[in-house]
């Protein structure tokens, strides 16, 4: 082995070899130094707690390896690779960035700050300043001490605002929409505005399963128009209100107030007699009726009441031409009204040409038997045969309704048991109830019922002669003592 105790100099591009087939050259081509290690790894070491400097110039360290791992660079780190910390920070001090396709541009953030450049023009501060150019984000930005909260675009270009994982706000190229989410204001006072030139509308409508179904069109500077089911109710004009086709609906204690001049005040609503319109008038000269109606005025405290009357001794002058009468309105004595029209008069007038009235029978029955016996009119003891004492003639045409037999008083009555009443019509049975069966067993008030009114063969002409019996099912069975009430019901007598 040859020792060297002397400095040797190497002329440029002359090679100083180590190892066996000289796997590693150190040389000088004249402007550049070169260590090339053409086997294995090139170690360059110290002993642990020293230093391995890169020095440049007579004193200035561009990079330093210390004894305990650290990397501290003085100037521009480069590499064509990846830069790999494990656990540890990468620091930018003072104006240091890390660059990506270009630098950025000389401006006050760039000069005085540290960025992240991101392209030609394009940079994060990392430390105040204003960011340029356009960040691009692959998916939603979410913190990361709550990850159901986010923002930012999804897969369809929609921007969502996502609280709780669910959409709160989504604005995509067309619209804006809130999901189960109110939109308040605060301040006072509180404004919802709109704004743009044009024919502008803001309009409130329903999504539903058959379509979109306006509520509410305001116009800008013009109009708002109520729907109902999609069509317009109300619509405010230059000149007012206008209904359309649709009619205004009071209370029964409703009214209009124009201007405080209403009803109070003697006014009424009538017609112009050239349009659809209403105006309010002072006078009833106004109003004017054909025949069957009449109007008078009263005053009381200084208010004018107008009052329209019905003139029955006019009707008779109304032809069945048009415009004919059509229906008639009664009036309770609460000023609740209704319409009958001229097909139903038949059955008002049906109403007021009948009577009722109730026939009574009282007797004590005490016989144990099934025969049919015949209620008393007028005497206290039942038979099984028609008398003059148990018979009603009828004064005129009418109809039985209704037919009650009860225990009342005395003994006890029998229980178990069922009783048939009928209607014996000039000597012939004409209907009959079927068996019926006591309400209340043996106690007081116990009754049978039956009301044979919807029966034809109930009814009865004037003169026709009617017996009203019963029969019980079984012997040895009492009703003791006995009231009956029978509801008849006459045609009136003109």
């Amino acid at each position: 082995m040859a020792k060297i105790l002397t400095d040797q100099n190497f002329t440029d591009d002359v090679q100083a070899k180590f190892g066996t087939g000289g796997d590693m050259q150190i040389l000088h081509d004249g402007s550049d130094g070169f260590i090339n290690c053409d086997t294995g790894d090139l170690h360059i070491s110290r002993p642990s707690g020293d230093n391995i400097k890169f020095i440049t110039g007579s004193s200035f360290e561009t990079l330093k390896l210390d004894g305990f791992g650290g990397v501290t660079t003085y100037s521009v780190l480069t590499t064509g690779g990846n830069i790999i910390v494990g656990g540890g920070t990468v620091q930018l001090n003072g104006t240091g960035r890390i660059t990506g396709v270009d630098t950025v541009s000389a401006n006050t953030d760039a000069a005085n700050k540290s960025y992240v450049d991101l392209a030609v023009g394009s940079y994060v501060p990392l430390a105040g300043g204003t960011m340029t150019g356009v960040l691009s984000i692959p998916s939603l930005i979410t913190h990361a001490g709550n990850t159901t909260t986010s923002f930012g675009f999804n897969a369809n270009n929609q921007y969502d605002v996502i609280i709780a994982g669910q959409a709160k706000l989504r604005v995509n190229s067309t619209k804006i929409e809130t999901f189960n989410s109110e939109i308040t204001t605060s301040g006072n006072p509180q404004y919802f505005t709109y704004g743009g030139s044009g024919s502008q509308q803001l309009v409130f409508r329903e999504n539903g399963p058959g379509g979109y179904k306006n509520s509410i069109i305001a116009n800008a500077g013009g109009g708002i128009k109520l729907y109902y089911n999609n069509d317009i109710k109300l619509e405010t004009v230059s000149g007012g209100i206008t209904l359309g086709n649709n009619s205004l609906r009071l209370g029964q204690y409703s009214a209009i107030d124009l201007n405080g001049v209403g009803p109070s005040a003697g006014k009424v609503i009538t017609g112009t007699g050239t349009s659809t319109q209403l105006v309010w008038n002072d006078s009833v000269a106004n109003i004017n009726v054909g025949a069957g109606l009449d109007v008078s005025s009263s005053t009381s405290n200084g208010a004018t009441t107008k009052s329209i009357f019905l003139d029955f001794t006019e009707l008779a002058d109304t032809d069945g031409e048009d415009p004919g009468v059509t229906a008639f309105v009664v009036l309770d004595n609460e000023d609740e009204n209704a319409k009958i029209s001229l097909t139903d008069m038949s059955n008002v007038d049906t109403h007021f040409k009948r009577t009722q009235t109730i026939l009574t029978s009282n007797f004590d029955d005490r016989s144990s038997s099934t025969s049919t016996f015949y209620m008393p009119l007028n005497y206290i003891s039942e038979t099984t045969s028609a008398n003059y004492y148990n018979t009603f003639t009828c004064p005129t045409n009418g109809r039985i309704k209704r037919i009650r037999m009860m225990h009342t008083a005395g003994s006890t009555m029998s229980t178990f048991f069922t009783t048939e009443l009928s209607i014996l019509k000039n000597g012939a049975i004409s209907s009959s109830s079927g068996e019926l069966t006591p309400s209340n067993g043996s106690n007081d008030g116990s009754a049978i019922v039956w009301n044979p009114g919807s029966i034809v063969a109930a009814q009865f002409n004037t003169g026709d002669r009617l017996n009203f019996r019963y029969q019980k099912s079984g012997t040895g069975k009492y009703w003791y003592g006995v009231s009956v009430s029978i509801v008849v019901e006459f045609d009136n007598i003109f």
